[in-house]
Order: structure tokens, then C-alpha cells, then sequence
């Protein structure tokens, strides 16, 4: 990694060690041990993609929603003179060698679900739920007009205390965006960075402010 940036493996390795995983370092196909295969029709953000072939898997990338995927695409050869692309975000349809999707979601008895603050992985059926009780809709996990109707503006200057910050910021962390840091529940400099960063990777105003009932809550809240 110091040498010439990650490949596919070590990017993964890198975000679930971040994530508050604990597990060791081993290749694309090594990780095929951990979480429950799901349809590829169930993939959800965070969920691991293998390409390849059902021998073997040659790459490995997270699951950004949306068709795309969080993936380095570089070697283990790679040097500083040499330096693979890096790590980008990309179009699932980059490659035609989707084998298998793997969730650590699932009641699996893997020892790894948890984030980065140690709490069970954070679905966006978990976030919607802690949004709605945030804001007082009603609690049901299922995002509708009610609950983006009760959504507040939150950024480092408004409303950056209130409770909605804190399923904010383990939502953010859970799709990868780790600049987001503790979810502590308090708006600063990270969480602006996270939301910027989240923003414009889908397509939304990149500010880093949830505007009350626009686009970044209606991205987050699964209502695009």
C-alpha cells in the first residue's frame, strides 16, 4: 500500500479494519469466507461484490448502491513508479464477471458485524428508523412523504446537535465515507467533509448541508 497504492483486496481489508472489523489481511477470493451469498437482486450498500469465476475470485469491491461500486483497481505489483488507478467509484457494468455478492448484514456467525464504533453493521432500514424517531414520524423503517416532510436541515452551522446527526454519520460511515469519524452526534468539519463527499458522488449539490426535504435526504433515505 506505502508503495504503490492498494489493490482490490487491500482497499477491502482497509475499509472493513476501519469499519471495526477484526480481521486479517488475505486476498479477493479469501474473503468469499465471510457473511451469507445473497442474489445479486438483494445487494445493498456495503455488501461485498466477487468478479471471476466460481473457481475463483480475481477482484473484490463494496457495494456503493445506486449500480456502482467502491473498488481499487490496481496489483499487488504495483510500485511507486507504477502506480495502479487507485481506488474510484465505479459502474458495476465495468466488468461482466459478477460471480457472487456477499452480505455481513445477515444473522452470520462470522464475528465481524460490527462498524466503526463497534455497533452492529447499520442498514438504511436502521438509519430510516433512527431518522424517523429523530424527527417524529412515524417509526417503521420505511422512508414516505411523512418522514421527509419532518426532516430538518442539518449541517455544521444548523441544527448541528440535533438527534438526527448521529444516524447521519453511522449511515455515512456504514457506505464508506470513514472522513465522517465517531458518531458522536455533533455537525464539524468531518461531517461536512462526509456529506460533500456523499454528495457528489450521487448526483446531489455538494455543499455539506442536508437541506430539509431535498435531494441529499431524499438520496439518503432511499426515496430517489
Amino acid at each position: 500500500m506505502d508503495e504503490g497504492g492498494y489493490d482490490c483486496s487491500g482497499y477491502v481489508y482497509s475499509v472493513l479494519r476501519d469499519s471495526g472489523f477484526n480481521i486479517g489481511r488475505t486476498t479477493a477470493d479469501g474473503y468469499r469466507a465471510l457473511g451469507k451469498k445473497i442474489p445479486s437482486s438483494q445487494m445493498q450498500s456495503g455488501d461485498l461484490l466477487f468478479f471471476g469465476n466460481s473457481a475463483r475470485a480475481s477482484h473484490i469491491a463494496v457495494y456503493a448502491g445506486d449500480g456502482r461500486m467502491y473498488e481499487s483497481i490496481g496489483s499487488s505489483r504495483n510500485t511507486k513508479a507504477t502506480p495502479g488507478k487507485g481506488v474510484t467509484l465505479s459502474n458495476i457494468t465495468r466488468r461482466r464477471d459478477l460471480m457472487e455478492v456477499r452480505t455481513l448484514y445477515e444473522d452470520v456467525d462470522v464475528g465481524l458485524k460490527q462498524d466503526m464504533d463497534g455497533n452492529n453493521l447499520y442498514t438504511r432500514k436502521d438509519f430510516v428508523q433512527d431518522v424517523q424517531v429523530a424527527i417524529g414520524a412515524k417509526t417503521d423503517g420505511v422512508a414516505g412523504r411523512e418522514t421527509l416532510s419532518k426532516t430538518v436541515t442539518l449541517s455544521a452551522i444548523r441544527n448541528r446537535k440535533h438527534p438526527a446527526v448521529k444516524p447521519v454519520q453511522r449511515y455515512l460511515s456504514s457506505l464508506g465515507y470513514h472522513m465522517v469519524g465517531v458518531a458522536d452526534g455533533i455537525a464539524g468539519p468531518k461531517f461536512t467533509a462526509a456529506v460533500k463527499a456523499y454528495q457528489a458522488d450521487y448526483g446531489c449539490l455538494s455543499d455539506g448541508e442536508i437541506t430539509a426535504g431535498k435531494k441529499t435526504w431524499k438520496t439518503l433515505l432511499g426515496m430517489h
